[in-house]
């Protein structure tokens, strides 16, 4: 449990160095709740009764929003369009509760690498996997379905 409130306290410390860096450049605008549509605030409470510590922001025309669930340690992340409909969901997970063959195509083709963070990220019928992978310094995204195939960034397509 200790190792895990580690992990957890320093992949805070680090989103919200990223989300500061990223406010200040001017990409991510935190906005008050107040000027969030009412169709997308009472999506996210019918999806997630329990979501605390809600922080949104905008990306183009959607909307989103971070939280904890209420019910793990783990963050939540979905992305609704002003209608109130989710278009995405990613959800942070324990590296060890990535699918087998994505754990084991990690393994063979990235050894070496710690699994800093790992997610599930659902986007309409499609589901991905996401792990953070670090060595020396380094870090780097990796896409994978649970078959363990490797896919492109789902946003930017590298």
């Amino acid at each position: 449990m200790k190792k895990l409130l580690n992990a957890g306290t320093v992949l805070g410390i680090v989103g919200l160095g990223a989300w500061l860096w990223g406010r200040e450049a001017g990409w991510v605008t935190t906005l008050d709740q107040a000027t969030i549509p009412v169709a997308v605030t009472s999506a996210l409470h019918r999806a997630y009764p329990n979501a605390a510590a809600v922080v949104w922001t905008r990306e183009g025309a959607e909307y989103e929003a971070e939280f904890a669930d209420g019910q793990t340690f783990w963050k939540t992340w979905i992305m609704l369009n002003p209608a109130g409909q989710i278009t995405e969901t990613e959800r942070q997970i324990p590296p060890a509760q990535l699918p087998g063959p994505v754990r084991q195509r990690l393994t063979t083709h990235y050894a070496g690498y710690q699994v800093s963070e790992a997610a599930v990220l659902v986007r309409g019928v499609d589901t991905l996997y996401e792990a953070e992978l670090a060595r020396t310094g380094r870090a780097h995204d990796l896409y994978l379905r649970a078959d363990g195939t490797e896919v492109p960034h789902p946003e930017t397509g590298d």
